[in-house]
């Protein structure tokens, strides 16, 4: 099982980048706010009153800073759950006419072990390794949903579903990354909460 190559501490990379830049740019926009001039006023108020106004603003302002402090460790917990793993993959086509029951399907050709439909999305897996339900990110293939099972999926194997038996027959077996995220809650549309 191999852990990670060139494309995957390039992606590793570029999700880190992308975190320091969002930091970078919200640490900006607070100092921004906190210097910007403020258009000039007539004060009207006595200025014990202007000093709790600005009391208020600043504890507000320590209030967003600790908010973002946490916003931050939780992208990097979120960043530290992802696993990229090697997976062998299969296709089957068990819509296509021409599926063959034992090779593209195995009992009713329309319906998932889950019960969720068949498209473009779904995946069969070993449901001890990744839970039926979740879903993971196949690279080239996007984001997946773990929604049938196979007979001969055990272990690392994963088995896309494809629309036609040709593709499927000319897909073969063939390594696959997959990102599988360690919290990976079954109602969110691609197992980040996003």
């Amino acid at each position: 099982m191999k852990r990670f190559d060139t494309a995957d501490k390039l992606i590793a990379i570029a999700m880190l980048i992308m975190v320091v830049a969002f930091i970078g740019f919200i640490g900006f926009i607070i100092i921004h706010i906190l210097t910007a001039p403020e258009e000039p006023k007539v004060i009207t108020e006595p200025a014990p009153a202007k000093y709790h106004i600005l009391q208020e603003e600043m504890e507000q302002a320590r209030e967003d800073i600790k908010y973002l402090h946490w916003e931050i460790q939780e992208l990097k917990d979120a960043l530290e759950e992802i696993d990229l793993l090697t997976f062998e993959a299969t296709a089957y086509a068990p819509l296509d006419p021409r599926a063959v029951e034992g090779m593209c399907y195995s009992g009713d050709p329309t319906e998932t072990y889950t019960g969720l439909p068949l498209d473009n999305q779904a995946i069969a897996v070993d449901p001890d390794v990744i839970p039926l339900g979740s879903w993971v990110w196949v690279k080239d293939f996007g984001w997946m949903q773990a929604r049938d099972i196979g007979g001969n999926i055990k272990g690392h194997r994963i088995d896309l579903f494809m629309q036609d038996r040709d593709d499927a027959l000319t897909w073969g077996r063939r390594d696959v990354q997959v990102l599988i995220p360690s919290r990976n809650p079954e109602t969110t549309t691609n197992g980040l909460g996003i």
